[in-house]
């Protein structure tokens, strides 16, 4: 910027270049609020990224990337304005296809809300307790996490259609809420850490509304699958078959999850190394102790709420 001109008889092509600007504005004060708003060639969406470094009166400098059209940013946010973010950022981790479908798996067959929000509660819990682990560098360096949760997800909703077919029980479905609950933390960490560079000073609160977001929006996808299921098995198809309906169709999904997924998964943890395998299971130990202690819950919770496709052909086999 401060260098010499360049010659005029200089043959530059327009897409061979890059092109720098220095903006000046009079600042009334240095403790003046200062926000930035990306709105160049919104077209690109996120293919278009500013880098920005900001550095304030008092403290280090602050390094931003900022995609386009991200609207307004607080280069330097009060607590409320990064957990209003961090909130937001929360509450629409969650609603993604996979997630849904393995909602929808496994709370098909049952009619109770209370019960289920127990289980999701749990959940919640444990995905609350990793996503925490990954914010502070628990794990950091372990590249195949993303992969871990992917197919997992996938193998978790094949199975779970097949139990629905033969025998669902809220038992089980405890442990493996747990389970994907703590492995959904590490999958919704690269969320967060692509927001993490706007929590500025207060990492703590930003960290705690991100959690509280995604808690909320696991309980609103399980009201609204609760509805949508209700009327669709109940009101259209009928208990059984709506059941079966449901769960082929999520297990077909599932399955080519798995067959797209297993390659990059193996690759991925052909490259883990002994350190990392033993960190990711420490913290998914909490998950099978939540898991365990699911054994010891009354009897009453193996009854399948819904009457299975098995249970009906013996039915029909003794009549």
């Amino acid at each position: 910027m401060e260098g010499p001109r360049l010659p005029l008889d200089t043959d530059l092509f327009w897409n061979q270049g890059f092109f720098d600007a220095e903006l000046e504005y009079p600042v009334s004060s240095e403790r003046s609020h200062f926000s930035i708003r990306v709105n160049v060639a919104p077209e690109l969406g996120r293919r278009l990224k500013l880098r920005l470094e900001y550095l304030p009166a008092n403290g280090r400098a602050r390094s931003y990337v900022l995609p386009g059209g991200s609207g307004w940013i607080a280069l330097d946010p009060r607590w409320h304005e990064a957990a209003w973010l961090f909130l937001k950022a929360g509450f629409t981790s969650p609603f993604a296809i996979d997630r849904a479908a393995f909602l929808l798996c496994l709370i098909a067959p049952f009619r109770q809300f209370r019960a289920l929000l127990a289980l999701v509660a749990v959940l919640t819990a444990l995905q609350a307790l990793t996503l925490t682990a990954t914010s502070l560098g628990a794990l950091a360096g372990v590249r195949w996490l993303a992969a871990l949760y992917d197919g997992s997800v996938a193998a978790v909703v094949v199975l779970l259609a097949i139990g629905n077919l033969a025998a669902p029980s809220l038992r089980w479905r405890l442990i493996i809420g747990a389970v994907i609950g703590a492995i959904g933390g590490f999958g919704l960490g690269r969320l967060l850490d692509d927001a993490w560079q706007f929590a500025g000073t207060h990492a703590g609160a930003s960290l705690v509304a991100f959690n509280v977001g995604a808690a909320l929006a696991e309980v609103v996808s399980l009201a609204l699958a609760f509805a949508v299921l209700r009327w669709l098995v109940d009101g259209v198809l009928g208990s059984s078959l709506g059941v079966v309906v449901i769960s082929a169709i999520l297990g077909h999904m599932g399955w080519h999850w798995i067959l797209d997924g297993s390659h990059e998964l193996g690759h991925q943890l052909g490259h883990a190394t002994a350190s990392e395998l033993v960190s990711v299971t420490l913290w998914l130990l909490p998950a099978l102790l939540a898991g365990a202690a699911a054994g010891f819950l009354p009897k009453r919770f193996d009854a399948p709420p819904v009457p299975s496709l098995l249970a009906g052909l013996l039915q029909r086999m003794r009549d």
